[in-house]
């Protein structure tokens, strides 16, 4: 599987890119059919307290997956 991780409104660091490869990588053993994933990270200017938002999408032949929260 192929894993893509794009970061917006910050910085990263390795060991933060490395959690997140892990935890892809944890999925691939769950379910080997997933093709490719992207995983979009980022931090927001909103008002609220929930500035941090993920996104993933998970592709296996014929569907997507998508899944996005927010969080302090």
């Amino acid at each position: 599987m192929k894993a893509e991780i794009k970061f917006s409104g910050f910085n990263s660091r390795q060991e933060l890119k490395n959690f997140v490869y892990e935890k892809a990588n944890t999925l691939i053993r769950i379910y080997r059919e997933f093709i490719d994933s992207e995983i979009f990270l980022q931090l927001d200017n909103s008002p609220t307290i929930e500035k941090k938002l993920c996104e993933i999408r998970l592709a296996i032949s014929g569907n997507d997956f998508n899944a996005r929260t927010r969080s302090k």
